[in-house]
């Protein structure tokens, strides 16, 4: 059972995800296979019943095309350029830090910080430090 803080973010995350695989033209079957979820597990999630782990929120993004930032954010910026289901892998090559500040990266990040300054103080703090942790970068401590 979601805390009620954790059950609008799991709403909004399922609904984004939901309106981005029908975009896609993709099953929810096809979609849980690639995130490594159940197929009854990826409907709860996208009827906002589960919130997914970072990683999960990370797969997803990738499988759907879409930023992590897309996926959190509540008017988030436009979807990457149209490009087919991608298989996720863990063996597929990983990205490098971003290149410049016209990185998708950048943008990703200020919509994690704004989803951030919304949350209570003990929150805040674990999305920042699981943000740094996953970037691997040496964002500044709150």
């Amino acid at each position: 059972m979601l805390r009620d803080e954790d059950r609008e973010l799991a709403r909004a995350i399922g609904g984004r995800a939901r309106a981005l695989r029908a975009m896609r033209g993709i099953t929810q079957e096809q979609v849980a296979e690639e995130v490594s979820l159940s197929p009854q597990v990826y409907s709860r999630l996208e009827q906002g019943r589960v919130l997914p782990s970072i990683r999960t929120l990370m797969r997803l993004a990738e499988v759907l095309h879409a930023s992590p930032g897309h996926l959190l954010d509540a008017d988030p910026p436009p979807m990457r350029e149209e490009q087919p289901l991608m298989k996720v892998t863990e063996d597929a090559p990983r990205r490098g830090r971003p290149k410049g500040p016209r990185s998708p990266a950048v943008h990703e990040l200020a919509a994690i910080g704004r989803y951030a300054e919304k949350l209570d103080a003990s929150n805040r703090k674990l999305v920042l430090e699981l943000t740094r942790r996953l970037s691997g970068s040496s964002l500044p401590k709150s």
